[in-house]
């Protein structure tokens, strides 16, 4: 199986003690730290923002959020991207910062008043608009969560230079009752208590959940940036008493015999999807004899 992950790039805050103005409010020193090679990212792409959080002794607990944000604008969390975003959250994780609360506005709560260093991961993705904007200056920010008005962004930014989409080849594969992956799968299995028969379905070995009119048994989905060709094959022929077929729909008698050459399966663009349902056909086969092949999925760029 061919495919390609995307290049996680790490962005490094530190959040920095403090300082209280005149006014009583707080206000926040942030250091980026990141490497030249990363900050250009391409649209598409995910990245991580780490930030440490002093929280000062006498702060208005849970009045005060710390967020991400550009110099246009706050950064959205969740869903896709909306016209004119620049980046999407799309997870606030706070396993590090006992008393956080992740917001569902990609914010972060912090509602103790203690002296304590915390940390938080954003996980990232860039969005089409980003762009089109150049370059972007990605900052934190301090929030009042009842006056939403009073805000201060730090006075440290970082540069990032984000490009057009970079080409990726890649795919994930789905089994019954499994999680998708990009990797080796469980195995597929197909028994009869008959020595001949035809559209026998597979199961998941070791399962109970096995392939029906309604439930593929492969479902392939194209996680890349390109359209590719997919073909299925084997590593050697199964003997003369049992026959692999495929079909991309619950049509046992449509079935393509699945042999050592490539079989091609269909094309799949950016973001679609491809069911692949498979049937077994026993030919006066041996009592209690079993046989094992390895059935590979590759993807080739069309």
């Amino acid at each position: 199986m061919q495919s390609l992950w995307i290049l996680s790039i790490v962005v490094t805050l530190l959040v920095i003690p403090f300082a209280f103005a005149d006014d009583g409010y707080p206000r926040s020193i942030v250091d980026i730290w990141l490497t030249a090679s990363e900050t250009e990212l391409s649209v598409g792409e995910l990245f991580t923002v780490t930030g440490t959080y002093w929280v000062f002794d006498g702060e208005p607990s849970g009045e005060w959020t710390l967020r991400l944000a550009t110099q246009k604008q706050g950064i959205p969390v969740d869903g896709s991207c909306s016209p004119g975003e620049l980046f999407e959250v799309l997870e606030a994780n706070v396993s590090e910062c006992p008393m956080c609360t992740a917001l569902s506005d990609g914010s972060v709560e912090v509602s103790d008043q203690q002296r304590w260093l915390h940390r938080v991961v954003w996980t990232l993705r860039v969005c089409e608009d980003a762009d089109k904007v150049h370059p972007i200056k990605l900052t934190t920010a301090l929030v009042n969560k009842t006056t939403p008005g009073n805000h201060w962004f730090t006075d440290k930014t970082k540069t990032l230079h984000i490009g057009p989409a970079t080409s990726v080849l890649g795919f994930t594969l789905t089994l019954p009752g499994q999680a998708p992956t990009n990797e080796s799968t469980a195995q597929m299995v197909f028994n009869s208590s008959a020595a001949s028969a035809e559209g026998v379905d597979p199961c998941v070995h070791a399962t109970s959940h096995c392939q029906s009119s309604s439930v593929p048994f492969f479902v392939y989905h194209n996680t890349g940036t390109e359209t590719f060709d997919l073909s299925i094959l084997l590593d050697q022929e199964f003997p003369s008493v049992f026959e692999l077929g495929v079909a991309m729909s619950y049509a046992p008698s449509a079935a393509v015999t699945v042999g050592t050459a490539p079989l091609f399966v269909g094309s799949l663009e950016p973001g679609s999807s491809l069911d692949a349902y498979f049937f077994g056909k026993f030919i006066n086969a041996y009592p209690f004899h079993s046989t094992n092949r390895t059935l590979t999925s590759r993807g080739v760029s069309s």
